[in-house]
């Protein structure tokens, strides 16, 4: 028998955050189909200057998601946020002091996954000054690492969009520097072409399928010729459920959430080379690896640090509740001996060597 639900909702967004003043959502019935129940609805939605009206599945968000278009007024929201005022998602990570901590065990386990720093294919010449950047470098910790292997000759740099995560002092030596940068704005004149070696890691939550290229052409504006580009890149997007109901574990729910409302354009992390090579860069190794079976309990848990993270920044009262409590039984679920599906990126491009 179809279930009925209330036939108008109203969604809170000011004018400040994008100009949607409300939602509407009409004529709301579901149909049960397997385990998912799916509300197909009209949803309309008012903007200062111009009406909009479409059809798809969409839910209330004081109810537990049951199709991947739940929550569809929200999402379009969002959408509309983004291409306004950025090619990306709005950063969903924190940066306090528990966002640094869960930083420096990523970066612990990634080192000891693979067992390097720079993959062996980028040949380093320690006769001559070394310039060496770190893209994305949050806290700074991969190249304060990778200081310790080279001669006091090379210099490192840290680029980020934010230094509120940069420590304080001088901890990583004279030979490290640490600045901000938007690698997806037009790069400064003084960094172009001044780089034997670039790296970047986890990039999910902030490069789109839209904004990917851009940021590979400018990595690849600030290499010397001859320079490599190293781009780690962990992929659990991609094995996170399309589909979920509300009867599946609450770890499916909310990396379905996750997939479908927070970083919905990532098709860019499984298809790295073919960035590089409209680049021009040559793609001299790709590999991909899963997490060592030790590892797996720890990687899960500094998953489920970062999702919290996340909920942290909703900003919808109902939509944090909801994913605070999938948050906590999904944190259950990690006790009992779930972990999490993922794969380690890995892909090293060549600058050609041009006159």
């Amino acid at each position: 028998m179809p279930l009925m639900r209330p036939s108008l909702m109203y969604l809170r967004h000011t004018s400040v955050r994008g100009g949607w003043t409300f939602a509407t959502c009409r004529a709301a019935h579901h149909a049960r189909l397997g385990n998912s129940i799916r509300c197909m609805a009209t949803v309309s939605v008012t903007h200062e200057t111009e009406p909009h009206l479409f059809s798809h599945e969409t839910a209330f968000p004081n109810q537990p998601f049951t199709s991947p278009l739940e929550k569809g007024a929200h999402l379009l929201q969002k959408e509309a946020l983004s291409k306004k005022l950025s090619h990306n998602p709005p950063y969903m990570l924190g940066r306090g002091y528990q966002a640094s901590a869960r930083l420096a065990l990523l970066h612990l386990m990634n080192h000891a996954t693979t067992g390097y720093l720079l993959h062996p294919s980028i040949p380093l010449d320690h006769t001559k000054d070394l310039r060496i950047a770190d893209v994305g470098c949050g806290t700074g910790l991969w190249l304060g690492t990778l200081g310790r292997e080279m001669p006091s000759t090379a210099r490192l740099d840290g680029f980020d969009i934010s230094d509120e995560q940069f420590p304080k002092g001088d901890p990583y030596g004279e030979n490290v520097s640490l600045s901000k940068l938007d690698v997806f704005q037009p790069i400064p004149e003084h960094l172009r072409s001044k780089y034997d070696v670039i790296h970047l890691r986890y990039f999910m939550g902030v490069a789109t399928d839209d904004s990917m290229q851009v940021a590979v052409d400018n990595l690849n504006a600030m290499l010397k010729p001859g320079g490599y580009l190293q781009w780690d890149e962990e992929d659990s997007i991609s094995k996170m459920p399309v589909y979920a109901s509300r009867m599946d574990a609450a770890q499916a729910q909310l990396r379905c959430y996750i997939r479908r409302h927070l970083w919905p354009r990532t098709n860019w992390i499984n298809n790295i080379p073919s960035y590089f090579h409209k680049s021009g860069l040559n793609v001299v190794e790709y590999n991909t690896r899963g997490p060592l079976p030790m590892y797996r309990k720890p990687w899960t848990e500094d998953f489920l640090l970062a999702y919290a993270e996340v909920g942290d920044k909703m900003e919808d009262g109902d939509e944090r509740d909801w994913f605070r409590e999938m948050h906590a039984k999904a944190v259950e679920d990690a006790a009992s001996g779930w972990h999490l599906d993922w794969e380690l990126i890995m892909c090293v491009g060549k600058k050609a060597l041009v006159a």
